[in-house]
């Protein structure tokens, strides 16, 4: 199967490697930065390209890997007939790319990826279909990486984005406020890999606020108040820990009635 991947960035250069790894052949790649592209094609073959104009119409699948922001600027420029295009953002409506081709729609890897991956490796993926034929290409594609694939509409996925927000990008986020703290409290951060491993893997056995400890959720206002002065300079840091704390004693006591 034929492949052009529309976009150079992180997504783009995982899907691209993916692909390959399943014997789709990639035909194209299209980036506003030609250098991009053509790093890209030295690893996964292809024609590198830099005009839109220049992308051929004769692909079997398009992929649009590029910004939520540039996703609509792309469709605008494409013009592919009936040929399968779909992009990959878990926030941007299927109907924007529809004027790109009758047949369109989603494939959203639910994954933080970067370009150092060889494959997109353990993933759900998210799909969606302007008609049931686009829907089943892009099946068919999905099921090759994923043995969970769901097909979810507009405001479904978008739903889904925000969980993948709160559950990953957050949560990234804290760690990257402890590092940073235990950098400059000279703690190695490394002592705290066993304690994250074993709340991601517990969570796949009960429902998280099951789970929940910490000063917090004891309503230990003690040690709470021990912690705030750690962070007493870092205003930012100091208001993230009370709101947390807060919404864990909020999650508490909504489950308490349960």
């Amino acid at each position: 199967m034929q492949v052009v991947i529309i976009g150079s960035g992180n997504l783009a250069w995982v899907l691209a490697k993916s692909l390959v790894l399943v014997k789709y052949h990639i035909q194209q790649v299209y980036s506003r930065n030609l250098s991009d592209a053509v790093l890209l094609t030295k690893e996964v073959g292809g024609e590198a390209v830099d005009n839109i104009k220049a992308i051929q119409k004769d692909a079997d699948i398009y992929f649009i890997a590029v910004s939520d922001k540039a996703i609509p600027v792309i469709a605008t420029q494409l013009d592919l007939g009936d040929k399968p295009v779909y992009h990959t953002s878990g926030t941007v409506s299927k109907e924007v790319i529809s004027r790109c081709s009758s047949a369109y729609g989603v494939f959203w890897p639910m994954k933080m990826l970067r370009k150092s991956m060889d494959s997109f490796g353990e993933l759900n993926i998210v799909i969606d279909g302007s008609n049931p034929i686009a829907v089943d290409m892009i099946r068919s594609v999905a099921t090759k990486f994923s043995n969970i694939v769901i097909q979810a509409n507009d405001e479904k996925r978008y739903k889904m984005h925000y969980v993948a927000t709160l559950t990953a990008n957050f949560s990234n986020c804290l760690y990257s406020m402890g590092a940073e703290f235990c950098e400059k409290e000279e703690i190695d951060f490394e002592l705290f890999y066993p304690i994250i491993q074993e709340t991601a893997t517990a969570i796949r056995s009960a429902r998280p606020h099951l789970l929940q400890a910490g000063p917090a959720f004891r309503g230990d206002t003690e040690t709470q108040a021990v912690h705030k002065s750690f962070i007493a300079d870092n205003l930012l840091f100091l208001e993230v820990y009370t709101i947390l704390s807060n919404t864990i004693a909020y999650i508490k006591k909504a489950h308490s009635k349960e």
